[in-house]
Formats: structure tokens, C-alpha cells, sequence
């Protein structure tokens, strides 16, 4: 029986609540909706509005309001913009809205369970191959992802779960994206059917293809996740060239894309040539060679050490008088106190707040020497704080998050060099306690 398998799957899933149901209305998640009723799981719902077709759109809602209110699961309605997202980065609209549902499942407490199924596995093994995806794409859909979305439904067939539905009488309702349209669709009803044809199996032969494929990925990204923790600098940044350049290449591509999804903005995917273009410059060993990823950031040499040097804003701010309300950039905050009469501590005449620059003198130095002394990479060396007038600089601030200007002790600058830097220290932490 149906129920009895699935709550034997459920209980081998081990995931926390409180549990979110992703609810889109469709026959998969609507199964799932049941079947978690059934079984007797606590969870809430929340459906998706996409700025698709319109009118889908407001049946979708109706249909997931009507659903819920039948059988008093709480409901939560949220919109999603894809088609803003595909004007930031490379996504069609269905992986920008898929994006934007990821990011807010993983903002959300406990887990998440989306109705995806085997039929989803083996439609996602296929196109991945004919994508040219190496192992951790055909290791297809996560059972349990690192974000908290669960999978409950992937050792069930689609049929399987359409007769449950159809038996008991259940309602749910066609996306007519699944007919026509996108790839995926084209695959699902067009070249699936003639291969099942020829195997009958096919479903649980590919999704068993794709269980072998996660375990091998499983086993090399944990020795990229080794490495890296052995020869990631404390600052989380850079790597020795030499150790980069003895990895072997199953590991030097998953330290790449460890360190992209580290440093990456989400809305952005690189494109396989920019990884090969990676391997070219790290081969090659060139300092000051540098490969720019979408979103701005880059990974290059110099050195004699790989660096991963953030996306940065252009440092051409002033700020003449400190008291004065104005924006600044992330990597520079200047905090206000309250000043009163002969309290009030006051800039000198001329003197601006601004980023280092060519030909600045401190203390009768060259600024540029007295930096590159702090050990600290030229971009952030390039974007250090001071207080100058013309050439001549007054104020070099350190790295103290809270070192205050001679004379005033409600006025002080925090200079933020970890969003100068980044770091793939969290990710690794992250990953290291799953």
C-alpha cells in the first residue's frame, strides 16, 4: 500500500521540523500533501505566485487556498519575481524562479519537501547527459539538499502517484508548462515514452544510475573538502600555486567550483570555458593572471599563490564632513555619537575621508610602502581609509575594527576588510557539519 511505503521512506529520510510543504498544486505535490495528511506529519504550506501566465497564476492560488482551507493546513502565499531575476544574470525564467524558491526555502525554519520523483530523477539524468554534465550533475536530484529541502517522493513513480490520487478521489490541477513549451516537457512526452517502450524499468534503472553517481561525487568533493581545509589560508582567500598545481584534476575542478560557490553571486552560473580557461592560467603558473567570473569576481596568481579577490566597487568615495549623513560603501562605516559644544571634534580645514592614492606621503613615507607592510592584498591595500589633505595624509587607520580619530571618542571608523576579502571559511565550516 502506497501510505505504508511512504511512511516507511519517511521515517529513512531524518530530517527536522518543522516541515514546509512546497506546494504548487500540481499532481506530485499534491500527493505529497496527502500522503504527509495520511501519514500523520505536522506541516504548513506555502505556495508560490509566479509572474508567469496569469492566469494559471490565479488558478494555482485558488486551487492551493481552496486545498488548504479543506483540510486546515496552514497556507503561506509568497511571490516570485523570475523575470526580474533573469535581467541580473544568464537564467531562463523557469531556473530564475527556481533560484528565487530555493533562496526562500532556505531562509525558512526546519525543512522544506518538494513533490519531486523518480520520474524527475530520470528526466534530470537524461538531460544532463545530453548537456555533457560531468559526475555531480548526473548525480541528479538530492534527496536532502545542503539548504533543508527535502525530497520525500523520489523512489516513487509519477503513475504510481496520479492512480493514489485518482483512487482517493484527490484533486490537483496542470501546469500547462508540462505539456509544451520547455525542454523538459519536450523530454517528458516525447523521448521518455519511447525509450521506456524499450525498458520498462527505465524510471528505477536511471534513478539507481544517479544513487551511484552521488555516491562517487559524495566521496571526491569530501577529499576537495580535506584539501582545502589543509591548505586554505586562515584568511580564507588564497591557496600555495604549487599545492593548486599538484591537485588532481577530479579535485582541481571541485576545489573550482567549491570556491565559485563560495564567492559566486547565486544568480549567475559560469560557463564550463571559464573553468577551462582555470585550468590554462593555473598550468601556466603566470603571476598576475586572472580569470573574471560573472558577478565580478575573479580567481588568479599572485605571488606565487591563487587567490579568489571578490567582485569590488569602485573606490571613489569622500567624506568631508564626517557628521554629515551620506552613504558609503559596505567596506567602510563610519558610526556617529552625539556631540555637544567644545565636545565636538572637527575635521581639519581641506582634510576628506577617502580611499589611498598614487603619490600619497605618510609621515614623510611613501603610503604605498607603508601599506604593502600590513601584508593585505593590493585591492584592499588600495581601498585602506584615510584622512588626507591633498597628498598629504593626516590619519592611516589599522586594522582595529574601532580605532577612534585622535581627540574625539564618539567618532570612529570600522574598516571591513572581510568584505574586501571574502572567504570560503563558512562554506567549509557548512559543509563540514553535515
Amino acid at each position: 500500500m502506497l501510505e505504508e511505503e511512504f511512511s516507511r521512506a519517511w521515517c529513512s529520510l531524518d530530517a527536522p521540523g518543522p516541515f514546509t510543504l512546497l506546494l504548487s498544486g500540481g499532481g506530485d505535490s499534491v500527493a505529497l500533501f496527502h500522503l504527509l495528511r495520511l501519514t500523520g506529519v505536522d506541516f504548513c504550506a506555502l505556495h508560490f505566485e509566479h509572474d508567469g501566465d496569469p492566469e494559471f497564476t490565479r488558478e494555482g492560488r485558488q486551487f492551493c487556498i481552496g486545498l488548504c482551507r479543506e483540510f486546515t493546513v496552514p497556507l503561506t502565499l509568497r511571490p516570485v519575481a523570475g523575470r526580474s531575476l533573469m535581467g541580473d544574470g544568464d537564467l531562463s525564467w523557469e531556473a530564475a524562479c527556481r533560484t528565487l524558491r530555493y533562496r526562500a526555502a532556505s531562509r525558512l525554519e526546519g525543512t522544506c519537501l518538494t513533490g519531486h520523483t523518480m520520474d524527475d530523477q530520470a528526466e534530470t539524468l537524461v538531460m544532463r547527459l545530453l548537456d555533457g554534465s560531468g559526475l555531480a550533475g548526473l548525480a541528479g536530484i538530492a534527496p536532502l539538499r545542503d539548504d533543508g529541502v527535502a525530497r520525500p517522493l523520489l523512489t516513487f513513480e509519477r503513475e504510481r502517484l496520479r492512480r493514489f490520487l485518482t483512487d482517493h478521489g484527490f484533486r490537483w490541477i496542470e501546469d500547462p508548462s508540462n505539456s509544451d513549451g520547455n525542454d523538459r516537457a519536450k523530454l517528458r512526452n516525447q523521448i521518455m515514452p519511447l525509450l521506456q517502450a524499450q525498458r520498462p524499468h527505465l524510471m528505477k534503472t536511471l534513478s539507481r544510475s544517479s544513487r551511484r553517481f552521488a555516491a562517487d561525487e559524495k566521496f571526491l568533493i569530501g577529499c576537495t573538502l580535506d584539501w582545502m581545509r589543509e591548505h586554505t589560508s586562515p584568511e580564507g582567500d588564497s591557496w600555495p600555486l604549487a599545492r593548486v598545481q599538484a591537485l588532481p584534476s577530479p579535485l582541481l575542478a571541485r576545489f573550482l567550483k567549491l570556491v565559485w560557490k563560495a564567492f559566486g553571486p547565486c544568480q549567475y552560473r559560469p560557463r564550463a570555458t571559464l573553468y577551462e580557461e582555470c585550468f590554462r592560467v593555473l598550468k601556466s603558473g603566470s603571476n598576475d593572471a586572472w580569470v573574471l567570473f560573472p558577478g565580478g569576481w575573479s580567481l588568479g596568481i599572485l605571488g606565487g599563490k591563487v587567490w579568489a579577490r571578490p567582485s569590488l566597487a569602485t573606490a571613489g568615495y569622500s567624506l568631508c564632513d564626517p557628521f554629515a549623513e551620506g552613504p558609503l560603501p559596505d567596506f567602510l562605516k563610519v558610526s556617529r555619537g552625539s556631540f555637544a559644544g567644545a565636545n565636538r571634534w572637527s575635521l581639519p580645514k581641506g582634510a576628506t575621508l577617502r580611499c589611498r592614492r598614487g603619490g600619497d606621503q605618510y609621515r614623510g613615507r611613501s603610503l604605498k610602502k607603508v601599506l604593502a607592510g600590513t601584508g593585505q592584498p593590493p585591492w584592499v591595500r588600495d581601498r585602506w581609509p584615510v584622512l588626507a589633505v591633498e597628498s598629504e595624509v593626516l590619519k592611516v587607520w589599522s586594522l582595529d575594527p574601532a580605532e577612534e580619530i585622535s581627540g574625539s571618542p564618539d567618532f570612529w571608523i570600522r574598516y571591513d576588510v572581510a568584505n574586501l576579502r571574502g572567504s570560503v571559511w563558512p562554506l567549509l565550516e557548512k559543509m563540514g557539519s553535515k
